[in-house]
């Protein structure tokens, strides 16, 4: 990486002269995931709409900015918020643009997936305490439980929603150009998606933030 960008991905060889190497034997390295529906107003309480009432703006974007960070250090490393108050996630994200540190039924899904429709994987983070910022973790499981295969839970978490969410050739691959958002985690995801919940590390665009 340079900078916050992805220059290069290879396998194996040995790594440019004069750049720092950061080694993690046995694990698996994949984009950050993207999580296409989260409420960071909201705080994955158990009433979250009177608590968002009861908070003015001030408290309310430091409320988000805590869920922000719960969902970085989560490997969330991309979220799309769709609903807040008074436009409050736009400040937050011009506010956090330059810092690292923040950033259906069973059977229809299934005909419709087999069928090749193309759809995408969010968690809708934030609107009960069963969902809290970092939930999207959960979702490739989620998803074999009910007959998709892993490898294909995790595209519909990384490169599928950032596609979706206009963000191709920025986010959600690990490619040459690309935003250096990264995650890092004991196993392989696409046999044990219980891997994505031992983070070893969490980088948001080359800078290391977990």
């Amino acid at each position: 990486m340079d900078g916050g960008r992805i220059v290069a991905v290879q396998g194996g060889g040995l790594p440019p002269q004069d750049v720092e190497v950061v080694d993690f034997p046995g694990a698996t390295l994949m984009p950050g995931l993207v999580d296409a529906h989260v409420h960071l107003a909201f705080d994955a309480g158990v009433d979250p709409v009177a608590a968002l009432v009861a908070r003015d703006a001030p408290a309310a974007l430091a409320a988000m900015r805590a869920a922000a960070a719960t969902a970085l250090a989560g490997g969330v490393t991309t979220v799309r918020d769709l609903g807040d108050r008074d436009y409050l996630a736009l400040e937050l994200r011009e506010a956090t643009s330059s810092s690292a540190r923040l950033p259906g039924i069973v059977a229809a899904l299934l005909s419709l997936y087999r069928a090749g429709a193309r759809f995408i994987a969010a968690s809708d983070a934030g609107i009960h305490a069963d969902k809290p910022h970092d939930v999207a973790r959960h979702i490739p499981a989620t998803l074999a439980a009910i007959g998709l295969p892993l490898p294909e839970g995790l595209r519909l978490v990384t490169s599928a929603a950032a596609d979706a969410c206009g963000l191709t050739g920025r986010k959600g691959r690990l490619a040459a150009g690309h935003d250096g958002d990264l995650l890092v985690i004991d196993g392989d995801p696409t046999a044990d998606p219980t891997a994505l919940h031992r983070i070893l590390a969490v980088h948001a665009r080359g800078r290391r933030v977990r």
